[in-house]
């Protein structure tokens, strides 16, 4: 695994930034962090975190890998495709290279250059999933009714736990495989609801807080945006948002034992952390 790759715009190259051929060093410039703002009368206004460009030193030793670094990069700025920094195979951010400026060649062929990247998101992302499974009990395993009917009685519904290590709010993805109708949950405080919606078997349906989008996949691939059956509630800390962030620390899981689904949370660092820590289990 490379300290730090590149991987670009189309998902399959990866273009290690630390490895035999090629390398960044420190990368300082990933490291940097920075807000955006508007001074007003004793306060800030527009306070945000925006896209930033910076500067990367890279040196090789291999022409061939200095042209496929430049035609992968150059790839991915014409067809508007951005790459993905990630960092020590944990943090990652969309980007594209704009620009290798030529430093120095050296006596044995050494290529110094100065790569000017632009990291698009604000913030780096680390993503940690778990799965609540659709449960199936057995016979016997329920409470038995005294009389001869064909069914017992079941639990009707489920809770857990997930814990989200950052120190901001996260968004969250949530995946729910189907079949199921008018499929919710509850993470910690808010309800996430979907309304007026049949995900189908084989078929399944995202919600993705963080591009605001809520789309339905069937069996057979086909996609279809379904962003009005999402619950908005009164907005944010109203405690019916579909996109509500999940606080930090452990949160309580609760819906009913129809359907199984992935809860994937976007933990946020204005740069990636020196110390990197295990993810939670």
């Amino acid at each position: 695994m490379y300290e730090i790759e590149y991987i670009a715009g189309n998902g399959r190259d990866s273009l290690g930034l630390d490895g035999d051929l090629a390398f960044v060093g420190t990368a300082d410039g990933l490291h940097e962090s920075a807000w955006s703002y508007t001074v007003d009368y004793r306060s800030l206004s527009g306070v945000s975190r925006k896209a930033r460009e910076t500067t990367l030193e890279l040196s090789t030793i291999s022409d061939v890998a200095m042209d496929e670094y430049r035609r992968v990069f150059d790839r991915d700025m014409a067809l508007g495709t951005p790459g993905t920094i990630v960092y020590r195979g944990e943090w990652s951010q969309r980007a594209y290279v704009t620009k290798v400026s030529v430093g120095k060649i050296t006596e044995g062929r050494i290529k110094q250059v100065t790569l000017t990247v632009v990291l698009l998101d604000g913030v780096w992302i680390r993503e940690h999933t778990t799965a609540f499974n659709l449960q199936v009990l057995s016979t016997g395993t329920n409470l038995d009714y005294p009389y001869d009917y064909p069914h017992d009685y079941t639990r009707m519904s489920l809770s857990g736990e997930i814990t989200q290590p950052g120190y901001l709010p996260a968004s969250v993805k949530i995946i729910i495989y189907g079949p199921v109708v008018n499929p919710y949950l509850i993470l910690g405080d808010n309800k996430y609801q979907l309304n007026n919606i049949t995900v189908p078997s084989g078929g399944y349906l995202i919600v993705d807080g963080r591009t605001k989008t809520i789309m339905m996949t069937a069996e057979n691939g086909d996609t279809t945006n379904v962003f009005s059956s999402g619950e908005r509630g009164n907005g944010q800390g109203s405690g019916s948002y579909i996109f509500e962030k999940l606080p930090p620390g452990v949160s309580s899981v609760s819906w009913p034992n129809s359907f199984g689904f992935d809860v994937t949370m976007f933990e946020e660092e204005a740069a990636p952390p020196w110390s990197i820590s295990s993810s939670p289990q």
